[in-house]
């Protein structure tokens, strides 16, 4: 095939310039197209595509990738297109190639080899074949805010900043100082914001602070049902505020963020993929502590697969100390939030 061309002469790798990186960046996924107009890099890729595929796929494939390239290149384009794990760089030029860079490269190379077949026989060519679900991380594009940022973290060191919704490009962001959330709409507030910090000030937490928040957004989901996709991080805390499911002043921003951040990925993941997001298990996307738990318990079940069933389960799952905080319809609750337990048929 043709990665397995005779490698080229050397092509000189450039030498990347090391920035300092920003200090807010956002992600979200996205579907991008891995045709002729997908534009990569990596500090370990020349850009010159069949130098890079025999480079990393003979040379230099610590994953073992290699042996994709044997099987069918219809199950290789599911596989990864089912993938979680590839994550793009969004630059001037094009993409820098976080992770899955085997992977890209692949697809890269087997369009134009496609689109080569289908050209020489006149067939028609869809390039949506070749269109893939993946994490795409930004930076703001005003550099005037990204400045003024990095001003402030080198005054607070232990300073944050989260975009709100990573899913538009607005510059709407979260400052976190010293326990306290800050909320910033545009680069006039956040000049204003250095003499008038005060006057931002959108939330602090001065009371101890012990909530699951995965649990807490299950419990929103299980009243809001798919509307809880329709909202902001902001229409989240003024919706627990109002309903008084949690004290405003103990929320956690940092992981109330990060818990309802997994959620929108998860969803967003499922939507551009053109699945359902009817009856999703967030146990699963939030990997929530019962899933943990549930996943944990698993590993025990297995070992002992031969010894238990459905009677003594619980019992032998109580000869560890270390589930005796767990009441055993929470023990049973965490073990549902896991497919093989579902799956598996006890005696």
């Amino acid at each position: 095939m043709f990665w397995h061309k005779k490698k080229k002469e050397p092509v000189e790798i450039k030498k990347q310039e090391i920035k300092p990186l920003p200090v807010l960046t956002y992600s979200r996924y996205e579907n991008i197209i891995i045709d002729d107009k997908f534009i990569y890099d990596n500090e370990e890729l020349t850009g010159d595509l069949y130098y890079d595929i025999y480079t990393i796929y003979n040379i230099d494939d610590g994953h073992n990738s290699k042996k994709y390239l044997s099987e069918p290149s219809e199950d290789n384009i599911l596989r990864i297109k089912n993938n979680h794990d590839i994550k793009l760089i969004k630059t001037k030029k094009g993409y820098e190639i976080s992770n899955g860079r085997h992977r890209l490269l692949y697809l890269k190379s087997l369009y134009q080899l496609t689109k080569l077949l289908k050209g020489n026989n006149n067939q028609e060519f869809d390039n949506n074949n070749f269109k893939v679900t993946l994490l795409v991380e930004y930076k703001l594009e005003d550099e005037r805010i990204n400045h003024i940022l990095d001003k402030l973290k080198s005054i607070f060191p232990g300073m944050k900043a989260y975009k709100v919704n990573p899913y538009d490009d607005n510059p709407v962001i979260f400052i976190y100082i010293n326990r306290t959330t800050y909320l910033i709409h545009n680069y006039e507030e956040l000049v204003d914001f250095i003499s008038n910090m005060e006057k931002y000030k959108y939330l602090t937490r001065t009371k101890k602070d012990d909530t699951d928040y995965d649990e807490l957004i299950i419990s929103m989901y299980k009243i809001l049902g798919t509307k809880l996709y329709e909202l902001s991080i902001l229409d989240v805390i003024n919706y627990l505020e109002l309903n008084n499911m949690i004290d405003k002043d103990q929320i956690n921003i940092n992981k109330l963020y990060y818990s309802f951040r997994l959620l929108l990925d998860g969803v967003h993941q499922k939507i551009l993929r053109g699945q359902s997001i009817l009856d999703l298990n967030l146990d699963f996307i939030l990997f929530s502590k019962k899933y943990r738990l549930g996943s944990e318990l698993m590993v025990i079940i297995n070992n002992k697969i031969d010894d238990i069933n459905s009677s003594n389960l619980i019992s032998i799952l109580r000869s560890y100390p270390q589930y005796d905080e767990y009441t055993d319809s929470y023990l049973l609750e965490s073990l549902n939030t896991n497919s093989d337990f579902k799956s598996l048929k006890l005696k």
